[in-house]
């Protein structure tokens, strides 16, 4: 069963600040004009503002005088309380007021100024007695508990040593707080509550030397604590505020230094390693100790943080040997000659640290060559700024690590490479990077969750039983889409470990930690108010705007280089505090020290996060030279094309110099005011020379939309190099083709619904022509071209004939047409229209009706062109018809047309009016009974022949009342003698009566209905008609005989 410990977390933190620096006897100038030198370095960070806090501006500080404690809890049970102040832990000494006033340098309060971080614990102990014996229970409230009332271990072993430097003769000096010519001055503390109730401590003094090399100058610290995801983040900053009327030189190579020794005792002699230990992945160092109490804790410096610190050391004290003897003078001496000794500390300003080994997690940092043979085996942590060039009055260098104290027990506790960090626009995986500690399980599960969402995991991490207590390195990926979203976010990450089998126990949950991850999608911009100047004494001012996203990526940094240098590095020059401001400063004359010469520098802006906007460069010259192009022979005269979307200019070469590089090619058309620019065609490339460099060739498409087609234009063409240098104006010139002819061979004609074979000739010099038509009809409005299709023409490109067909489908009959034509040459131009017309043909209607309307024949059709005129009179057919029909009817003389008739509409028609009549449409001429011999017997005749027409009777009578048919013999048969008769010799049958006729009038038939009656047509030798019967021995001569029947037609049945 796994056995948990009670354990007591306890660390110091004791401050050293030192600014070490090179003196020059430069004297700034009382005015502007006069300065021989003013190099604008307001070095910042891209986390701090380019100043502290101020709390006479910034809202929510409130000055404290009580130096009481804040704190933050580390442990879910709130037992173990992180705390955080100026000066000392000592209960006794919290609630004593703040230390104001001037302090002088041997004075004993100024450990006061000391930032201290340490644990208090609000659990209970027993203590360990060696040799055994009954524990003693322990009180336990600050870290004087750890001794019973020893302070040997407490947090201000260490002073603060303000200001060092180094002379030109390479020897270093030191402001040390022994020094009695320091005094400082306008101690404040202040106290800000976040909007997370945590509590923000700030305290600012000032400071300077009486006497000395440093006598006049001024200077402002301010430290900052602030609570961060468990940590606390230590601020530091120190501001130059010397007053311009002091005149001091400039102060030159100058880094911000710190020195923390850490008061744990370690007092052996000999053979002790360092215990300073690499956290790994180059994030800082830690420290492990056990206590008398055999708890164990761990004091980490993180240094990967924003804004950090440039050079790091896990290292020893800065004196190794002194006895009770030594002045506080000798001591500080060695002091401040030790910090910058390779033996002690760093290797000159310049000298790097521990960040060059990226040693590997757990790992002593290698010994100081001092350790070895020292008294004194107190460990220390040292720090340095960037070697910055100058810092003259106004000017502030800061940095900032986080300091955590974490428990060492059998409890998993884990730390992150970072608490905030961030992932670029585009960067999809983000791996999340720290270690974990476990001192009796060789596996943990890791597990996290994004903005408070779903835990996910396990994730199984496993070592080795020799590697229990020390940070092992863990990393899981977190993917978009999936994990990340595009937006920032919140990871909490936490640890398991694993229970053994059989014991029921519950796995043991670490602490949780927690990364801010900001999402990076930022894309800065600068916009320079002038590209081009002049070489100035004193330098040039560049001015321009900054503009970002939003406030989360500010502070910005505006930074220039010299472009003609390619050693040059950019150089930071001033801070933007805002997603759009403006920003100026001045390139130094030193930069510039020909004024007769061409200087290039190249500026750029860089967000918090490092996303770099645009460089701008500008140009400095007091000499101007122009570029220059090369125009081909071809490109200067071109004919306009409708049809082109483009048109090709080719320049042969360009010429200019080689750091002025790309050029810009402009136009203008016409008589255009303005050059526009031709977009993404830009030419060459910029090289880093001063001396001419020639391009080309390069062909540009200028687009066919700028210049109209219908009318010539003059082009006007110039480049200008990145800096707006314009050269010398070219022009081409883009004149019209001649416009083609059309001539049509199709005349007017008659709309018949057919197809039409369009024919003519084009005349043009700018094959291959095409051609359109459009069909209006009956002068309607609306018809728009259709053009025919290649494949549809046949053309002769030497003469220019061509034909092609319009479909009947497009040309119904019964309507008129307008057919417009027209011919395009290759550069799409129009000729004149032409067109024919189609007239509409007329069905005209000659109608036959009778008295009632009727039809009577059917019409005769007449086709005739619409607008036209129509003798009926000549029309060969009506007349034919009205003779016929004339045989049944009676023609009404007023339907006659008199004159021609107007064809003047699509349904016009003449009518012919008839009345109706009983009438015989035919008849016979004769009946002949043939040669007959004479016999005694009876002679009779039942088919005699029908000499000529039938007997046909027509009643066209419109009220049709029905006719009858009587016949009667008006003259007996008649001997050629003319005197012997044959009486009662001619008969007539109808259905089954047969009569002689005579003299009186015979009824034979009778018809109710109207129209024609062919009544011959039931005439037949055993039917109706007419008989011949003579009998025996009635016939008295011989010969031809003839007589008459009438037939008689009556209007009533």
């Amino acid at each position: 069963m796994k056995t948990k410990k009670t354990l007591l977390i306890v660390g110091f933190l004791a401050v050293t600040m030192l600014i070490y620096a090179k003196f020059e006897s430069t004297i700034k100038a009382k005015t502007e004009e006069q300065k021989t030198e003013m190099v604008a370095k307001s070095k910042t960070t891209k986390e701090l503002s380019p100043g502290p806090p101020n709390p006479n501006e910034e809202p929510g500080w409130q000055q404290y005088t009580k130096n009481d404690p804040a704190g933050i809890f580390i442990d879910g049970e709130k037992k173990l309380e992180l705390r955080y102040k100026f000066g000392s832990s000592e209960e006794s000494k919290v609630e004593e007021p703040f230390v104001d006033g001037v302090l002088q340098g041997d004075y004993p309060n100024l450990s006061s100024l000391v930032p201290n971080v340490y644990l208090h614990d609000y659990s209970t102990y027993e203590s360990f007695v060696i040799g055994g014996g009954t524990p003693e229970i322990l009180e336990v409230g600050d870290v004087n508990a750890l001794d019973r009332g020893d302070d040997i271990q407490g947090p201000n072993t260490s002073a603060p040593i303000l200001l060092s430097w180094v002379t030109d003769t390479g020897e270093h000096k030191t402001i040390y707080k022994n020094d009695p010519s320091l005094r400082i001055s306008n101690i404040k503390l202040y106290r800000k509550i976040e909007e997370d109730q945590t509590i923000t401590s700030m305290l600012k003094y000032n400071w300077r030397m009486e006497d000395g090399f440093f006598k006049g100058y001024q200077f402002e610290a301010t430290n900052v604590l602030k609570p961060y995801k468990g940590t606390i983040r230590v601020e530091t900053y120190m501001k130059n505020s010397t007053p311009d009327a002091a005149n001091k030189p400039v102060l030159k190579n100058i880094t911000l230094d710190s020195h923390y020794p850490i008061g744990l005792g370690y007092t052996e002699t000999a053979g002790l390693e360092n215990p300073i230990f690499y956290i790994g992945s180059n994030r800082g160092l830690y420290m492990q100790y056990e206590n008398h109490l055999r708890n164990v804790y761990r004091l980490n410096y993180f240094f990967n943080v924003p804004n950090p610190v440039n050079n790091w050391l896990g290292a020893t004290s800065l004196v190794s040997t002194w006895d009770a003897s030594s002045s506080k003078e000798q001591r500080a001496e060695a002091e401040r000659n030790n910090f910058l000794n390779e033996q002690y500390i760093f290797n000159g300003i310049t000298g790097v640290g521990n960040e060059q080994d990226n040693g590997k997690a757990g790992t002593n940092v290698p010994e100081p060559p001092a350790w070895i043979s020292s008294g004194i085996k107190s460990p220390a942590f040292s720090m340095k700024s960037p070697v910055n060039e100058s810092f003259e009055a106004g000017d502030t260098i800061s940095y900032a690590f986080n300091v955590g104290l974490q428990k060492i027990d059998d409890t998993p506790s884990i730390v992150l490479d970072e608490t905030e960090d961030f992932r670029l626009k585009g960067q999809n995986t983000y791996s999340l990077k720290g270690q974990w500690f476990d001192n009796d399980s060789t596996e943990i599960d890791l597990f996290y969750s994004v903005d408070g969402g779903a835990v996910k995991g396990p994730y199984r991490q496993r070592t080795t039983a020799d590697m229990l207590g020390q940070g092992i390195e863990f990393s899981i990926d977190l993917t978009e889409p999936g994990d990340l979203k595009p937006q920032d976010h919140e990871i909490e990450v936490y640890a398991k470990d694993i229970a053994e089998e059989g014991t029921g126990l519950e796995p043991a949950e670490s602490n949780h930690e927690f990364l801010k991850l900001v999402y990076v999608d930022d894309d800065p911009k600068i916009e320079l108010e002038e590209t081009m100047g002049s070489n100035l004494p004193g330098g040039y001012k560049v001015k321009g705007r900054y503009t970002g996203k939003d406030e989360k990526y500010k502070p910005a940094t505006i930074s220039y280089k010299k472009a003609t240098d390619p050693d040059s590095n950019y150089k930071e020059m001033t801070v933007i505090n805002s997603p759009n401001q403006t920003f100026e400063f001045t390139i130094p004359e030193k930069d510039m020290p020909d004024l007769n010469g061409t200087y290039v520098f190249s500026i750029r802006g860089e967000n918090k996060y490092g996303v770099l906007s645009n460089v701008e460069d500008v140009l400095l010259s007091n000499e101007q030279t122009k570029p220059k192009f090369t125009l081909s022979k071809d490109s200067k005269e071109n004919l306009l094309d409708q049809t082109a979307a483009d048109y090709e200019i080719d320049f042969t070469s360009f010429a200019h110099t080689g750091l002025f590089y790309p050029l810009t090619i402009q136009y203008k058309v016409d008589d255009e005011t303005e050059w526009q620019l031709m977009t993404d065609q830009s030419v060459g490339t910029m090289t880093a020379v001063l001396t001419e460099v020639t391009e080309g060739p390069k062909k540009i498409k200028l687009p066919a939309s700028k210049l109209p087609f219908g009318e010539n234009h003059v082009v006007h063409f110039v480049v200008a190099d990145r800096f707006g240098i314009i050269s010398d104006e070219q022009s081409v010139v883009f004149m019209m083709p001649g416009k083609p002819e059309l001539i049509l061979e199709n005349k007017n004609g008659p709309s018949l619904g057919e197809t039409q074979v369009v024919k003519g000739t084009i005349k043009t010099d700018y094959f291959p022509a095409k051609f359109q038509y459009k069909i209006v009809k009956n002068g309607e409005t609306g018809a728009v071209y259709r053009e025919v299709a290649e494949k549809d023409v046949i053309i002769d490109q030497t003469t220019g004939k061509f034909t092609f067909s319009i479909a009947d489908t497009l040309l119904p009959a019964g309507a008129s047409y307008d057919i417009f034509v027209k011919g395009l040459d290759k550069y799409n131009q129009e000729s004149e229209e032409v067109s024919y017309h189609l007239t509409e043909v007329v069905h005209f209607k000659a109608k036959f009706t009778n008295s009632v309307g009727e039809t009577i024949h059917p019409d005769i059709t007449i086709d005739r062109e619409l607008g036209t005129k129509i003798d009926l009179a000549l029309e060969k057919e009506v007349q034919d018809t009205l003779t016929k029909l004339k045989q049944q009817y009676t023609l009404v003389d007023s339907s006659i047309p008199k004159n021609p008739v107007d064809v003047d509409s699509s349904t016009a028609f003449w009518e012919y009016k008839f009345t109706g009549r009983l009438t015989y449409v035919s008849s016979p001429e004769a009946f002949d009974f043939r040669l007959q011999i004479a016999s005694y017997k009876k002679i009779r005749i039942d088919d005699p022949k029908v000499v000529g027409l039938p007997l046909v009777v027509s009643d066209t009578r419109e009220s049709k009342p029905g006719w009858s048919l009587s016949v009667k013999l008006t003259e007996e048969l008649l001997n050629e003698d003319g005197k012997t008769t044959l009486k009662n010799a001619i008969r007539y049958k109808h259905g089954e009566a047969e009569s002689i006729l005579n003299s009186q009038l015979l009824p034979v038939f009778r018809n109710l209905d109207s129209g024609k009656y062919d009544i011959s047509k039931d005439w037949s030798p055993t039917g109706d008609g007419l008989k011949l019967e003579i009998a025996p021995g009635a016939v008295n001569a011989l010969g031809k005989y003839h007589g008459e029947i009438l037939f008689e037609l009556s209007e009533t049945p």
